[in-house]
C-alpha cells in the first residue's frame, strides 16, 4: 500500500503543477484588499511568476484606483469575457472559506479559488520535488502548527497497510483511485480537491438508484437540504422521509422547511449504538456533534445532555439511509445493523469527520453484509464532504 500511496503522490503533484500552470494563463486577482494581499503579491510575482491582474475588494480603498482595485459586485460582468482566478490572501485555517464560498456563489469555478494553504503546498512541491527512497513517506509527513493536524496526519500513517484490504473492497477502479489520492492528501496535509471532486452529492445515478417506494432515513437531517434534493431526485415520489436532527435550533429551521413535504416525520435525536443520554455540541450550524477527543471542552456552555437512539429500535424499514453526523457515523451504523441486514437499504455514510473514518466505514458495512458493493466518492473543493456508498445489485436497465 506504501508503494501505491507514494506512486499516487507523485501524480497527484504532477497533476497540481499542471493546474496551476493553466491557471497562471488567466487574469489573477487577490481578495480582499489587505496587507496580506499585499505581500502575496510579492510572493507570486517575485518567487513564482505568476502576474497579477489586480485586487479584489467590497469596496474602493483610500488612495487606491480602479486600475488597481476591482469591486467585487463588478466580477461578474468582467468574468463573462475573461477567465478568472482568484487567489485569497485570509491565513486562518477555516475563515478562508467564507471568501471561497462568496466566489463561488457568483459562479467563479471552485478549481479556479487558490486558498493560502493550498498556495503552501504549492510551493511546497516547487522546493521539495518528489523523489523516490524508502523513507519516502516519513520524509514528506507534514509538521503543522495544528495539533489536531498532526494527531490526524499520524493516525494515517500507522493505519496505511491495513488500508490495502478496503482498497480492494472497492467495486470500481474510480473508488480505488478516490481512496488512494485521498490518502495522499491526509498524510501530506494537501489541500488541493480539484483532482478528486465529483458532483451529485448522495444522488449519483451509476451509485443510487431511487424507486417511487423510497423511504428515506436523512440521519443528520440539518435544514433539509438534503431533503430538498432526495425529492427532486424522486420526482416527488416517495413512500416515507424520516429525518433526525438533535440540534434544537436546527431542528426547528429543519420543521419549519421540511414540514410542507408529505409523508414525513422528524426526530429531534441522534442515532448512536445505544440509547441513552450522551454529551452533546450544539452550534447551530452543521458543525453540532457527539463529544470527540478533538473537542475543546473548556466552555461548558457549549454543551449539553441530548437524547440518542439506537436505530433498530424504532423497527423501521428503511430503502435509502444518508449518514452526515460529525463522527458519529460508526456507532448509527452500529446501532442500525439488524435494519441494514434486514432491509438491505442503499447506504451514503459520510467517511470524512474523523481520520480513520475512511477506511473504518467501508470495513464496518462489509463487515455487516458483505454483499454490499462499496464505492467512495469525494464531493467538495475542501477536505469535507467524502461519502461511502453502498448498495446492493440493482438492474441497469432501470436506471
Amino acid at each position: 500500500m506504501k508503494d501505491l500511496i507514494k506512486r499516487e503522490i507523485i501524480d497527484m503533484n504532477n497533476e497540481i503543477l499542471k493546474h496551476m500552470e493553466k491557471l497562471k494563463g488567466y487574469k489573477i486577482m487577490i481578495y480582499p484588499f489587505n496587507q496580506d494581499s499585499i505581500d502575496l503579491k510579492e510572493i507570486l510575482e517575485s518567487k513564482l511568476g505568476i502576474h497579477v491582474d489586480f485586487f479584489c475588494d467590497d469596496s474602493m480603498p483610500s488612495g487606491k484606483c480602479s486600475s488597481d482595485v476591482m469591486l467585487f459586485r463588478d466580477i461578474l460582468e468582467y468574468r463573462k469575457s475573461h477567465n478568472v482566478s482568484v487567489f485569497l490572501s485570509n491565513k486562518k485555517e477555516h475563515e478562508w472559506f467564507y471568501d471561497f464560498e462568496k466566489f463561488q456563489r457568483i459562479g467563479i469555478l471552485c478549481a479556479n479559488i487558490v486558498t493560502y494553504q493550498q498556495l503552501k503546498y504549492y510551493l511546497n512541491i516547487l522546493e521539495n520535488p518528489c523523489v523516490e527512497t524508502q523513507n519516502y513517506l516519513n520524509q514528506l509527513r507534514v509538521i503543522s502548527s495544528d495539533e489536531t493536524v498532526n494527531k490526524r496526519v499520524d493516525i494515517t500513517i500507522r493505519n496505511l497497510e491495513n488500508c490495502k484490504e478496503v482498497y480492494d473492497l472497492f467495486a470500481d477502479e474510480l473508488s480505488k483511485k478516490v481512496f488512494a489520492r485521498l490518502l495522499a492528501k491526509k498524510i501530506l496535509n494537501c489541500k488541493f480537491f480539484f483532482d478528486v471532486y465529483s458532483p451529485d452529492q448522495y444522488f449519483d445515478k451509476s451509485l443510487i438508484q431511487l424507486s417511487d417506494h423510497e423511504v428515506f432515513f436523512d440521519v443528520g437531517a440539518f435544514d433539509g437540504d438534503t431533503i430538498e434534493d432526495f425529492i427532486i431526485n424522486c420526482r416527488d415520489k416517495y413512500k416515507y422521509i424520516y429525518a433526525f436532527e438533535p440540534d434544537n435550533l436546527v431542528f426547528s429551521q429543519l420543521v419549519e422547511n421540511a414540514h410542507k413535504y408529505k409523508n414525513i416525520s422528524f426526530f429531534n435525536v441522534g442515532l448512536y449504538d445505544e440509547t441513552k443520554i450522551i454529551r452533546f455540541k450544539k452550534s447551530g450550524l452543521g458543525s453540532s456533534h457527539i463529544w470527540n477527543w478533538f473537542d475543546d471542552a473548556s466552555n461548558s456552555l457549549d454543551y449539553e445532555d441530548k437524547c440518542v437512539l439506537k436505530g433498530d429500535v424504532l423497527d423501521l424499514k428503511p430503502t435509502f439511509i444518508k449518514m452526515d453526523i460529525e463522527g458519529a457515523e460508526i456507532k448509527a451504523l452500529c446501532g442500525l445493523k439488524e435494519t441494514i441486514i434486514s432491509n438491505q437499504p442503499q447506504l451514503a455514510i459520510c467517511a470524512y469527520h474523523m481520520p480513520e473514518d475512511l477506511w473504518m466505514i467501508p470495513l464496518y458495512i462489509n463487515n455487516i453484509d458483505q454483499g454490499y458493493k462499496i464505492y467512495l466518492r469525494h464531493h467538495s473543493y475542501t477536505d469535507s464532504e467524502t461519502v461511502c456508498y453502498a448498495r446492493k445489485d440493482f438492474n441497469e436497465e432501470n436506471l
